[in-house]
Parts: structure tokens; C-alpha cells; sequence
């Protein structure tokens, strides 16, 4: 199946933040989301993947600061 890879930078204290993401292509013709999948496909409901696979998030940059919200959070 298809999936989301979402490219994220990870801050010092351990957040993640998305700053980028993609469609994968399975490559299966019984996936609905793949560019093999045929069109118009008769029984596509029943015979083909309806969903995406989980996203799968992929760090791309590491920062040695705080991220926007840990940084501008108000202090209790």
C-alpha cells in the first residue's frame, strides 16, 4: 500500500515538526492511491486497498534549540 513520508526536524527537547511530506507509490495495481492502478477499475471497492499505510516520519534535521512552541509557551 501507499503511504505518507513526512520529513521532520527534531528540536532539543524532543519534538518533531513536519516541515515537508510526500505520497510513496507501492507500485500495486490493487492499490487505489498507486499510479498502477487501473482506470476505471470495476470492482475496486471490493478488490483494491482502500487506505494509505500509516505515515511514516523520517527526521531530516536535527536543531540544538527548543521548537516554536516550547520556546514561546508561557511560563507557570
Amino acid at each position: 500500500m501507499c503511504y505518507r513520508e513526512v520529513q521532520c526536524t527534531r528540536y532539543a527537547c524532543g519534538h518533531e515538526v513536519p516541515h515537508s511530506d510526500r505520497r510513496v507509490d507501492c507500485g500495486s495495481g490493487h492499490c487505489r492511491y498507486s499510479s498502477s492502478h487501473a482506470t476505471p477499475c470495476s470492482n475496486c471497492a471490493s478488490a483494491c486497498k482502500q487506505w494509505l499505510r500509516p505515515a511514516q516520519m523520517q527526521v531530516t534535521r536535527t536543531e540544538r534549540t527548543h521548537c516554536y512552541h516550547c520556546t514561546t509557551a508561557p511560563a507557570m
